[in-house]
Order: structure tokens, then C-alpha cells, then sequence
């Protein structure tokens, strides 16, 4: 019963856009580049900018919505794996994230 509580917990797909991510990290620019669904779930891409750098967020959900492979770099890099528990812990991630990368 422990890992059943601890899987619905996370982030859902739904709660990923854009002007969310914009909104909560004060950057210039968020823009989703893809989101393909297939037979396992699915995978998505969203373009980040603060003032001239470039960041790229992706990464993968089941089918029940639940993201579970994110990853976060300078536009065109290999990145870094996250694994937050909320949307708040990505935002907190995402602005460390662009202090570190800049």
C-alpha cells in the first residue's frame, strides 16, 4: 500500500504547461516543443529562456499521467535527471537550475 500512496503522488502531465512554468520561475519564455502520446503514456519537450540563454525541459509520463523521467539542461545538451515529488519542488529545481547553468 506504501508504494501505490507513493506512485499517486508526483507530478501529472496536465499540470505542465507552459504559462504555469513561466509564471512560477519568472523567466522570459516557455514554450512546449512536443508532446507525443503513445501505448506506455508518453513524452513531452518545453523550451525555457531567460534573457538570451536557451534551457530545454523533458522527459516522459505513464498512462495514468504521472511524469516519470524528467530531465533539464542548456538547450541541446545531455542535462541532468530531476525527480520532484510536486510542481512547487520542479519550480524551486528549475530556478536553482538556471542560476547554476548561467
Amino acid at each position: 500500500m506504501g508504494e501505490k500512496a507513493e506512485e499517486e503522488k508526483g507530478i501529472k502531465i496536465g499540470e505542465l504547461r507552459g504559462q504555469q512554468i513561466k509564471k512560477a520561475t519568472g523567466i522570459d519564455t516557455s514554450v512546449k516543443r512536443y508532446h507525443n502520446k503513445n501505448k506506455s503514456g508518453g513524452n513531452f519537450g518545453f523550451s525555457l529562456r531567460k534573457g538570451d540563454r536557451w534551457f530545454d525541459l523533458s522527459g516522459y509520463y505513464d498512462l495514468t499521467g504521472h511524469v516519470k523521467g524528467l530531465r533539464f539542461a542548456n538547450f541541446g545538451a545531455a542535462g541532468v535527471p530531476l525527480n520532484p515529488k510536486s510542481f512547487d519542488e520542479l519550480m524551486s529545481a528549475l530556478k536553482r537550475g538556471f542560476e547554476v547553468l548561467e
